[in-house]
């Protein structure tokens, strides 16, 4: 249990920190730059994420799968099965 509670804690820690130096430490000009690099990413996740539905194929129709199960048992038939 300690060693999640430390976890926790220097998890906590970071974020406060990070929220602190964005919140007082940057310059506009880089809050901006930070910005376009997060719309870059989550651009560039998006795209990702629609060619490899694109690529996914599609599901057999049942006249394909009863095709194809009797291709695969005229085969095994011609090997003596």
């Amino acid at each position: 249990m300690g060693k999640f509670r430390r976890t926790v804690v220097e998890s906590a820690i970071l974020v406060a920190g990070g929220i602190y130096i964005y919140r007082n430490v940057l310059t506009p000009e880089t809050k901006a730059k930070l910005s376009s690099m997060k719309d870059a990413v989550s651009e560039a996740v998006n795209k990702i994420q629609d060619m490899v539905a694109a690529s996914k194929p599609a599901d057999p129709t049942a006249e394909e799968n009863e095709a194809n199960r009797e291709a695969v048992e005229r085969q095994w038939e011609s090997l003596g099965y």
